[in-house]
């Protein structure tokens, strides 16, 4: 297995790996990018070809190809090995033995297939589900057909059908419990069934297994919630699944555009009418996991919220992620008439399908939206069209988008094209950008701190300013560097080791040397210094020799500021012991010391 592992890791390059995903340009020895793990539009995100690794200076997300595959498309480990093996032509050995984790894992599948089967039965099969199933056909207008492709279902008014059910299949009440079926009882330990008197909507992950479970209530229960969701289990996390992926990736790929709705009737109802590439979030606020999973689908993502307040908000929330993801947000407006998508197909289909074929951009959306029916002599109307989209024009990057829709926004709304220019000089100030600035590691960060947290940080920032740059300059340095000014730091090892492998070499040599001879403690540390994000230095020879001299200096400062320490302790003790002759030693080294720190 480990012989596989490394094969896997020797025929996978991080970068172009990576590029597949994320634009990566060229900073230095690293390459940079965005990062795709979290909402940025400075970026963070850093990966390395020496140590074919990435870091993530936003969020901290790091590791090497497998983590990346992991992190990044939802995997478990031995899932990522076999795609990532699968790219590099790599053949894999069968898993012999189950790890306890897979058990564990196959074990809740297991349970969520027999629950769906459970389920399925008695809304097609079964007197207790004609109600809702009469709910489904004739409210929601889906067909038998469709509602067996969905593997629709039906949950029973009982506290103990699916547990009863479950338990003669030979689940214990802890599996039950942890595949999120069923609730502990707080006043004693029985278990009873999460889902109750519900249409149940299975959720089924790409690779056609049942991770989750949503429940929709068919008649009005007090107190109770409208939809209810599996929780968070070993094989499903709600912010990592898109409701509908396992039918709509091979309709994504031949229209090369991902339909986005927010529920599962939205969708099912969409896909009855003949509309494949469409996947939900399921009723929730889309994530920035989701939005990873659906830039390896398409770069073109075509909003169709709920026309009301939290589905417009949802929809700016959204589109939002989708740009740090460099993603094309479009929109298909829900007609007029119509609440929703599901609405939207079943009233106006012809219509409907006519504007997802003709999507707008989310600007030109937005932009209709709030200057639709403002009149030139409504002041106020002007105002509040502005307030909105303002913003929006300010966060716009490219010049001649921005310059088009302040053009746009000038003859919508009557305004002097002068006006609006200086409101958005205005606003830039205030605006705040999406995502953490991350700036890059320098001096300009170490001047503001002081004592023994200034001193780690000079020393750090020398070690990656040496293993980094010229290696007749890097060498160079390390020879000035004493085991003295990284005493009693946690760097030391890597300073050792560093000065060790340059004094071995007479010209440059891979850098992985230094980290294979570190243990594992340090080379999480060591891979930050190799990917910290040093600008436009990482090319100026001339700026690097500078950089290097002064931190240097201040290294050597540093030390001298200890060696005070140190000695104004002896000179205390001298003083108290009545020794003359160390006292005046001492004093001698201190003056030594002071007149070396004015230089």
């Amino acid at each position: 297995m480990g012989d596989e592992i490394q094969q896997v890791k020797d025929k996978t390059d991080i970068v172009t790996l990576i590029s597949g995903y994320v634009p990566l340009k060229k900073s230095g020895r690293n390459y940079k990018g965005v990062c795709p793990f979290h909402s940025e539009k400075t970026p963070s995100f850093m990966v390395s070809p020496d140590l074919q690794i990435f870091k993530c200076f936003g969020c901290g997300e790091g590791g090497d190809v497998f983590k990346f595959i992991m992190r990044r498309s939802g995997l478990e480990f031995r899932e990522a090995l076999e795609e990532l093996a699968e790219k590099a032509g790599v053949s894999l050995k069968k898993a012999e033995v189950a790890s306890p984790e897979d058990k564990r894992r196959e074990r809740i599948f297991s349970a969520n297939e027999y629950a769906c089967q459970f389920y399925h039965f008695l809304l097609t099969s079964h007197e207790a589900g004609k109600p809702a199933l009469s709910y489904l056909k004739q409210k929601r207008q889906l067909g038998l057909e469709t509602i067996k492709k969905f593997r629709l279902g039906y949950a029973p008014n009982s506290f103990d059908a699916l547990t009863n059910f479950l338990t003669k299949k030979g689940f214990s009440n802890s599996e039950i419990l942890e595949a999120g079926l069923a609730i502990r009882s707080e006043r004693n330990s029985s278990i009873f069934d999460r889902f109750r008197a519900r249409v149940i909507f299975p959720l089924i992950d790409v690779r056609s297994r049942v991770v989750g479970f949503t429940g929709r209530v068919v008649t009005d229960i007090p107190d109770a919630p409208k939809y209810l969701n599996s929780p968070e289990t070993p094989v499903f996390s709600k912010s990592r699944f898109l409701f509908g992926l396992n039918f709509a990736r091979p309709a994504i790929k031949r229209s090369g555009r991902v339909i986005l709705v927010e529920g599962q009737v939205d969708l099912i109802s969409n896909v009855q009418a003949g509309i494949e590439n469409v996947v939900a979030t399921s009723g929730t606020a889309l994530t920035p996991e989701q939005v990873i999973i659906l830039g390896k689908l398409s770069r073109e993502i075509i909003f169709c919220f709920d026309a009301d307040s939290a589905g417009q908000k949802a929809l700016e929330r959204g589109v939002e992620l989708c740009e740090a993801a460099s993603l094309l947000s479009l929109v298909s407006a829900i007609p007029e008439g119509a609440k929703d998508p599901d609405d939207a197909v079943t009233k106006f289909n012809s219509e409907w399908k006519k504007s997802l074929e003709e999507p707008v951009t989310f600007y030109d959306y937005y932009f209709d939206l709030h200057t639709k029916g403002v009149l030139k002599s409504d002041s106020l109307g002007k105002r509040r069209a502005t307030e909105k989209l303002l913003p929006l024009v300010a966060r716009m990057t490219d010049a001649t988008q921005r310059s088009h829709f302040i053009k746009k926004l000038s003859q919508s709304l009557d305004l002097d094209e002068k006006f609006v220019q200086e409101a958005l000089t205005q606003l830039g100030k205030k605006v705040e950008t999406l995502g953490a600035t991350h700036k890059p590691f320098s001096w300009q960060q170490i001047s503001t701190l002081k004592g023994a947290q200034r001193g780690e940080l000079l020393r750090k920032y020398l070690l990656c300013l040496t293993l980094r740059f010229n290696f007749d300059l890097a060498k160079k340095t390390l020879g000035k560097i004493l085991q003295k000014d990284y005493i009693n730091s946690p760097l030391s090892p890597i300073l050792m080791g560093a000065k060790e492998a340059f004094s071995k070499h007479q010209r440059a040599f891979k850098i992985k040397v230094i980290r294979g001879a570190l243990e594992p403690s340090l080379q999480s540390v060591f891979d930050e210094l190799l990917l910290f994000d040093l600008g436009e230095m990482e090319t100026d020879l001339e700026t690097q020799e500078h950089e290097m001299e002064f931190v240097l200096k201040e290294i050597k400062r540093e030390t001298l500021r200890a060696d005070v320490s140190e000695l104004l302790s002896k000179i205390r003790s001298a003083e108290e012991a009545g020794n003359s002759k160390e006292l005046r030693e001492y004093q001698e080294k201190l003056n030594i010391i002071y007149q070396k720190l004015k230089v």
